[in-house]
């Protein structure tokens, strides 16, 4: 995570200002891993900006695409099991990337499930997809 932090921005998305909004990203960045060294456990910190425990303040319609690789696969399991807003959810072997490009395969058309997903929810077309499996994996 330090590295990813360190990486430079994209140049194609910043042109010739990449080198001196990266030397302001570096100088600037706080010392954040200091801050999870002082907060090893869960508490007030990590629930700033946290759905934990309270997931029921979510109430829109969820897709959840997580990887079984990934370090966050946690985060889909536990809100499948915790919130109870319409919700789906899609694991595969991945890593913390899209479905379609991510690294073990198998990769999947996984644009595909969402645009289902939201077109049931966000254009009310009847489509089925709720009467679906609420969670499909891949292993």
């Amino acid at each position: 995570q330090v590295a990813m932090n360190a990486l430079p921005p994209r140049t194609d998305y910043l042109g010739a200002e990449w080198a001196t909004i990266w030397r302001e990203r570096l100088e600037e960045t706080p010392p954040w891993l200091i801050q999870w060294l002082k907060h090893q456990c869960d508490g007030p910190y990590w629930r700033n900006g946290s759905l934990a425990p309270d997931y029921a303040r979510i109430d829109c319609a969820m897709m959840l695409i997580g990887g079984w690789n990934d370090g966050y696969v946690n985060a889909v399991l536990r809100m499948m099991e915790h919130c109870t807003a319409p919700r789906k959810a899609m694991i595969g072997p991945w890593v913390h990337q899209l479905p379609h490009n991510a690294y073990p395969g198998p990769t999947i058309d996984w644009l595909h499930e969402c645009v289902r997903f939201l077109n049931f929810w966000l254009k009310g077309i009847e489509n089925q997809v709720m009467e679906e499996p609420a969670i499909v994996y891949y292993q």
